[in-house]
């Protein structure tokens, strides 16, 4: 059985597919049809323009499952991840790709699977989405997006399930505006005070003439403001604990593990000194943080000392999780080499995580000795948004056993919507009913346009999380329908989470 790696341009997107050669019927109709693949496109290259042998795909060319769809905008390039499978003994040429009846659009697909495919609860990465950390917006400066990203960090308290927004009102009485898709609590509230409070403080303290800094080691110290950091330390710290905790505890073992192994097998290279000292610092710290870290929230001084730990593992770190390629590519070979086959450590991803809480608050601290930003530092924090429910009720009857909704919609998905496929499949006979909470970026943008006339907001939302990918479809659909007030995020991670509902704008929209 061969194994054909294809990837395909349609209406702008670049598609990856992979076939067995079985018999079925396939859903895509290429049996004996000279098509224009763009085999080796993969880094967005332009496609070559030799088309002097076009081949001719076999007939046992069946069953195409949707393995890959990463979008991208005209001059962007693709998602580094996207590797070419190995090559075959079919030559595919590339051409042209005119769309036809048989072309099918995911983006025209999954709204209607997010609403009505699977009970609540149920996710599934879809891998078309780059995971894109730029910021669109035009209109918000770059320390206020990196600011609110920040605030939306730390504000999340619980492991599982907590996820914030937030974003700021651009007017005179500018005010900030905080969502929660499980509600904003007292103590959400009173603890985004307390930080707002001490970073009015510490930019009341810098002195007038001091310029922003672009680097932590750049800001301007005196005794009050070295007091006031470590409050704002142990502030951040101590509200979110149990997610720094979950984080740092998930994955530190086996870090550890394959991390000694990997020093251990540098250090029978000669040739790789360097690299064996870094992975012995590296190991070194981890080791002492393993026996700090523990689950219920140390006292104030042991936040510090472990607070200057993270701060130099983050200064040693930073440029390597920067970098295209490093020594912790090196180091994730390493692991993937001597760790067991069913043992996962995305190395880069698992230090992000660790280190996610101290960068931002680097970002409060280059916030708040910023002189741009200081007009919005001695404005209140203001107003808490309730989460908004949306009914979902319909039955799934007609939708999920009418063969050529199946065949023309849920079939090319193939495998990665197979689990919410089923879960439908089963809720049939019972129907599918009940309560979506609108998620929380929606839920601001929905505030802000009921509110057009009397706010002002900054067109850019800071993110405890990436968008979903409901959410990221909501915010290019919205960008479209109202261009005189676009908002824009972070990026997405590519998760579909079913049910997903928008919320209902006062415009009618």
């Amino acid at each position: 059985m061969y194994l054909y790696a294809i990837q395909v341009r349609i209406w702008g997107a670049q598609m990856r597919f992979q076939t067995p050669c079985q018999g079925g019927t396939s859903p895509v109709n290429v049996k004996k049809r000279r098509v224009g693949w763009a085999g080796k496109n993969y880094a967005g290259a332009k496609a070559s323009e030799d088309h002097k042998k076009f081949p001719t795909v076999p007939e046992h060319f069946h069953h195409i499952w949707l393995i890959r769809v990463p979008l991208r905008g005209k001059g962007e390039a693709m998602d580094e991840r996207v590797r070419p499978l190995p090559k075959t003994n079919v030559k595919l040429a590339p051409r042209k790709f005119i769309p036809g009846k048989t072309a099918i659009n995911p983006e025209s697909v999954l709204p209607a699977l997010l609403c009505r495919l699977a009970p609540s609860g149920s996710t599934t990465r879809l891998n078309h989405l780059s995971r894109d950390v730029h910021n669109d917006s035009q209109k918000t400066p770059k320390r206020i997006a990196s600011l609110l990203d920040a605030i939306a960090s730390i504000s999340v308290e619980n492991p599982k399930g907590d996820v914030v927004a937030v974003a700021l009102d651009s007017g005179e009485d500018s005010s900030i505006f905080v969502a929660s898709n499980t509600g904003v609590s007292t103590r959400l509230v009173a603890h985004l005070t307390s930080v707002w409070a001490l970073l009015c403080q510490i930019s009341k303290a810098v002195p007038a003439d001091q310029g922003s800094p672009t680097l932590v080691n750049e800001i301007f110290r005196n005794d009050d403001i070295k007091e006031l950091e470590r409050r704002l330390t142990i502030q951040v710290y101590r509200f979110s604990w149990r997610k720094f905790y979950a984080r740092f505890s998930k994955r530190v073992d086996v870090f550890i593990r394959s991390l000694t192994l990997v020093t251990k097998w540098y250090s029978e290279k000669p040739q790789l000194v360097e690299e064996h000292k870094r992975c012995s610092n590296l190991l070194r710290i981890f080791q002492n943080l393993r026996k700090r870290i523990v689950l219920s929230c140390p006292g104030d001084a042991e936040l510090l000392r472990i607070h200057e730990y993270i701060i130099t593992l983050t200064r040693s770190l930073e440029p390597h999780l920067s970098a295209p390629y490093s020594y912790l590519d090196t180091i994730q070979r390493g692991i993937d080499i001597h760790l067991d086959p069913g043992t996962f450590l995305p190395v880069r991803r698992y230090l992000e995580k660790v280190l996610s809480l101290t960068r931002s608050g680097y970002a409060l601290f280059l916030a708040a000795h910023s002189r741009k930003l200081r007009p919005f530092l001695s404005r209140p924090l203001k107003q808490k948004i309730p989460t908004q429910f949306s009914e979902l009720s319909d039955n799934l009857r007609d939708m999920v056993l009418d063969e050529e909704w199946k065949n023309r919609m849920v079939k090319p998905l193939g495998a990665a919507l197979q689990k919410e496929k089923n879960s439908a499949i089963k809720a049939d006979k019972r129907g599918l009913s009940g309560h979506a909470r609108v998620h929380y970026e929606c839920l601001l943008v929905a505030h802000f346009v009921k509110n057009a006339a009397s706010l002002r907001p900054y067109d850019y939302i800071g993110l405890s999380k990436l968008l979903c990918y409901g959410c990221h479809s909501y915010f290019r659909a919205y960008n479209i329908t109202h261009p005189t007030m676009r908002f824009y995020a972070r990026g997405t991670h590519r998760k579909v989470y079913i049910p997903w509902v928008p919320p209902t704008l006062e415009d009618g929209s």
